[in-house]
C-alpha cells in the first residue's frame, strides 16, 4: 500500500515522498510519520476514511492519515492513502472524528 506525505501547495510537488508499506508497523517506522508522536500533547494517529469517493466518480479514494493532539481537539493531515483496500492500517487505527 502506498502512502504519500502531505505537503502544502507551496512545496515542490516533484519531491513527493511516497512510501510503500506492508504493515502497520512499517507505517510507524517511517521517520516523517513517527516524528509526530514526539510533539507535545500528541494524542494518537487516526484515519479519515473517504466514504464518498465512489459518488464523486473517482477511480481511487483519498483517505487521510491524521495526527491528533490535545485529546483530538487539534489535528493535522500528515499523509494521503489513495487505495481502496486500507485494511493494513485501518484495522490498527481509530477512525478520525472531528471534534
Amino acid at each position: 500500500m502506498k502512502i504519500e506525505r502531505y505537503r502544502p501547495a507551496f512545496f515542490d510537488m516533484d519531491s513527493a515522498e511516497i512510501n510503500d508499506i506492508k504493515s502497520f508497523d512499517e507505517l510507524c517506522n517511517i521517520e516523517w510519520v513517527s516524528q509526530w508522536s514526539k510533539y507535545k500533547n500528541f494524542f494518537r494517529y487516526s484515519i479519515d476514511i473517504d466514504k464518498s469517493w465512489e459518488l464523486r466518480g473517482h477511480c481511487n479514494p483519498q483517505h487521510s492519515l491524521m495526527c491528533e493532539f490535545k485529546n483530538g481537539a487539534e489535528w493535522r493531515i500528515i499523509a494521503f492513502i489513495r487505495e481502496k483496500d486500507i485494511t493494513i492500517i485501518s484495522n490498527s487505527l481509530p477512525e478520525f472524528n472531528r471534534k
